[in-house]
């Protein structure tokens, strides 16, 4: 039985790679903010890890991150060249520099010390490796154009 892909478009790195894909051009907001990427993999994996361990992780808090922050900027121009890898095409990265959402914190970074030092969980995808796996599956989803 083959496994379904459900992909949603409303995140900024599934955005950024659609955009890249369909069109060539990738169009973001505020460039500046830093974020903690987490692949989804490693996100599951954090909570089996919480499961496995129930008599470890009952009352505690867990951040499941990297440890490592990455602009919006350099994520998007990293899209850009693995898209451009796999399908041969040149990706345009644009800004319009107004916040994505009004409010919106500019750094949003967490440290995976307690995770790892209780559970023994620690991220398995980089974000170019994530971002790798991401491009190829929406590849399956997407007609990328000639």
């Amino acid at each position: 039985v083959g496994r379904a892909i459900v992909k949603n478009r409303h995140f900024v790195v599934e955005r950024a790679i659609c955009q890249a894909i369909e069109t060539g051009v990738i169009k973001l907001h505020d460039s500046r903010p830093l974020r903690d990427f987490v692949f989804r993999s490693d996100h599951v994996r954090g909570y089996l890890a919480v499961v496995a361990n129930k008599d470890k992780a009952v009352g505690e808090t867990f951040n499941l991150c990297t440890g490592d922050c990455w602009s919006i900027k350099d994520m998007a121009y990293k899209v850009a060249d693995c898209v451009w890898e796999r399908i041969g095409r040149s990706i345009e990265v644009e800004f319009n520099e107004l916040p994505d959402r009004p409010l919106d914190i500019l750094r949003l970074e967490g440290s995976n010390r307690k995770i790892r030092g209780l559970l023994g969980w620690h991220n398995r995808y980089t974000i170019e490796t994530a971002i790798e796996e991401d491009i190829a599956e929406w590849l399956t989803v997407l007609k990328a154009p000639s």
